[in-house]
């Protein structure tokens, strides 16, 4: 894992925030990946622990599943996923299910909400953040993006650009979204990734 560098920024009072810390994990797997984003959420957690850590990475091909979502959201038979080597995982963040692998970089943010200038319990403007940023990213590579206010993510012309799924924990959030830069559109097609809100 490779870390890319820190950057400085200040809060609203004008005191200094602490450091981000960017790292380019490269591809990494199911469990590994996990085990990370456990130890850099408790760390970022403690007072003087590490500061707001941005992870980029790339995981093997799989299925992860969120709190949202269900088996019945993937439309491939138990047999199809074996043929394909797709690991189905039931994971502890937000969101439904997301199709993994090469064309799809994973960001994930591991920050106290209080060091993004937010309350512990904004939960809502963080996603809101969250996705500003990922709809600007996409167009600043001057692709077609959207938002519906039923849903978290960002969509395309295609289909779903970026998921998003994140876990909050001691007022500190954790996992991020999933950008999908050249993935295999015919599998992605057959995954519902996106659950609608409530209302």
């Amino acid at each position: 894992m490779r870390r890319a560098g820190t950057m400085k920024s200040r809060r609203a009072d004008g005191s200094s925030r602490p450091p981000v810390a960017v790292w380019l994990a490269g591809t990494i797997g199911l469990d590994a990946y996990a085990s990370m984003a456990e130890r850099l959420a408790w760390d970022v957690s403690e007072p003087d622990g590490r500061p707001p850590t941005l992870v980029l990475y790339e995981l093997p091909p799989a299925i992860t599943i969120g709190r949202l979502g269900s088996r019945a959201d993937v439309a491939l038979s138990d047999d199809e996923l074996r043929s394909r080597g797709l690991e189905v995982r039931f994971v502890g963040r937000g969101g439904g299910a997301v199709l993994h692998g090469p064309g799809q970089i994973g960001i994930g943010l591991f920050a106290a909400l209080a060091d993004l200038g937010l309350d512990r319990h904004a939960v809502g403007p963080y996603l809101e953040r969250l996705e500003a940023g990922l709809e600007g990213a996409v167009r600043g590579l001057r692709c077609g993006a959207a938002r519906d206010s039923r849903i978290h993510g960002v969509l395309g012309r295609t289909g779903l650009l970026a998921a998003i799924g994140v876990a909050v924990r001691r007022g500190v959030v954790w996992h991020g979204g999933f950008l999908n830069i050249q993935p295999a559109l015919e599998l992605h097609r057959r995954i519902h990734s996106v659950p609608v809100a409530a209302g």
